[in-house]
């Protein structure tokens, strides 16, 4: 599911008012920076902590630093797991750093705490007190220059909004499962069928984002691959990211992750395509009925590409020339499982993804 950001705008910025800002991973890990959906103490021992840091994209994909940037001195910050309400701690603010992918705050005094978290918790966050400026103000002046697009597809038999399902074949379709994990109550099923080209692509909106044309651009994707891996009989190839497909299987330029029994041994691999293609070897083997969060980060000027598995750098690639940078290329975002040999059905679901852009005015 993707974390919902809400705002409770008080009357006065002196007053504040009070802010949730959505789902984080609590690491154990004391040092910086935190990964992506991450958030980390510099303690083990949180009442002995005198640093928080807490990366400005939240686990569910949504960039908050706008709303990262209203903390100042006395604000406070809450955490408390979401499954259980007594494990929390609640720190009073001294300082605020922005480190670039996350901020750094300076604990002035860790105001009260229940039971502790332990590793990957899913914790809550809430700000209040004093901010710096009025937060719809702030809201306004930070989405004039930013995009975010977030589907989550969780309506019963109705698509996510905004998006659209092609399929080819005999039986390829989108199919509403019963929920097959807690944390993915509501996902989609795409079946190839039983043709050896059958097909199923989900296709975002808009039809075309430019990339490297004012500020970064994120894209994630949560998955769950088939319950039997492609082989030379039942062959299929998964891939997810920005894409541009000529039929039956020509990847016309697009960035994202790549899944093909006899590429890169079976491992996932994150690619750019352009005036040629680049591969990068993540290192994760691709492993049945197993969810991935795969994610990737094009820097400021399209030049450079990095690849989050599960929220974890798994490589970096920089050929420029190889990546659809600026106007001319159609990148739309594009999850899909295609059949390339074989008549047994496979089933590729997908639990939600987002795009997220920064622009130029």
């Amino acid at each position: 599911m993707v974390g919902t950001t809400h705002l409770t705008p008080s009357s006065s910025t002196d007053e504040g008012g009070f802010i949730g800002l959505g789902i984080w991973r609590y690491r154990t890990e004391t040092v910086a920076p935190p990964g992506s959906g991450q958030v980390r103490f510099n303690n083990a021992t949180i009442e002995s902590a005198t640093l928080l840091w807490i990366n400005e994209t939240n686990d569910g994909g949504t960039d908050v630093s706008v709303f990262l940037d209203l903390l100042t001195v006395g604000s406070l910050v809450f955490l408390q797991e979401q499954a259980n309400a007594d494990n929390f701690v609640l720190v009073e603010v001294a300082s605020v750093t922005d480190e670039g992918t996350y901020r750094e705050i300076t604990i002035n005094e860790v105001e009260a705490q229940g039971t502790a978290f332990v590793q990957n918790t899913r914790v809550a966050i809430v700000i209040s007190g004093p901010t710096t400026a009025a937060p719809q103000r702030q809201i306004f002046e930070g989405l004039s220059t930013r995009s975010l697009v977030i589907s989550d597809f969780t309506i019963g038999s109705t698509i996510a909004e905004g998006v659209s399902a092609v399929s080819a074949g005999v039986g390829a379709t989108v199919f509403s499962p019963t929920a097959i994990q807690d944390d993915h109550p509501g996902i989609w099923g795409l079946r190839t069928g039983t043709t050896a080209a059958g097909r199923v692509f989900v296709i975002g909106r808009p039809g075309s984002y430019n990339i490297g044309v004012g500020g970064i651009t994120r894209v994630g994707t949560w998955v769950r691959t088939p319950a039997t891996l492609s082989d030379a009989v039942q062959e299929y190839v998964l891939r997810a990211g920005l894409f541009s497909i000529s039929l039956p299987n020509t990847v016309d330029f697009g960035v994202g992750f790549e899944y093909q029994f006899d590429q890169n041994g079976g491992r996932w691999q994150g690619i750019t395509d352009a005036a040629a293609e680049s591969s990068l070897d993540t290192g994760i083997t691709v492993a049945v009925d197993t969810w991935y969060k795969l994610e990737f980060e094009i820097n400021t000027d399209g030049t450079s590409v990095e690849f989050f598995i599960d929220s974890v750098s798994v490589g970096i690639l920089s050929t420029a020339a190889n990546i659809p940078q600026g106007t001319g290329f159609n990148n739309f975002y594009n999850t899909h499982i295609m059949k390339l040999a074989g008549t047994t059905a496979r089933d590729f679901f997908i639990d939600a993804y987002y795009v997220y852009q920064e622009l130029s005015r």
